[in-house]
């Protein structure tokens, strides 16, 4: 089944789309912030660490540039933050070794 993008929303990378809504809360408006990925695309944080086991067993923080495409979580729908930053997230096509966290169920109408 494809997934929905909701009307209205903006691709922001290939294949990465943000769809924006707000609220009210008393008297303040706040910004409700989705990202949807195209059919055939997911995406993930740049900003998440990727931990790796040594020898003895003990946990190290694997640096930016040696993360495997492997070990990064990916997913295809994901509700932000009120502060989240939206340049945080990287599209790229999916692969069948992605460990997909987050898929939407619907179809596809950008």
């Amino acid at each position: 089944m494809a997934r929905e993008i909701p009307e209205g929303s903006v691709e922001i990378q290939t294949g990465l789309w943000l769809y924006t809504t707000t609220f009210t809360i008393g008297n303040v408006t706040y910004e409700q912030r989705q990202l949807f990925s195209s059919e055939g695309y997911c995406f993930y944080d740049k900003t998440a660490e990727v931990y790796r086991e040594d020898e003895n067993g003990d946990l190290y923080l694997v640096p930016d540039n040696e993360v495997l495409p492997t070990e990064r979580t990916y997913m295809q729908w994901a509700s932000l933050g009120l502060a989240t930053d939206i340049t945080n997230y990287v599209s790229v096509p999916v692969d069948p070794s992605y460990e997909i966290v987050s898929k939407p169920t619907n179809t596809e109408t950008a």
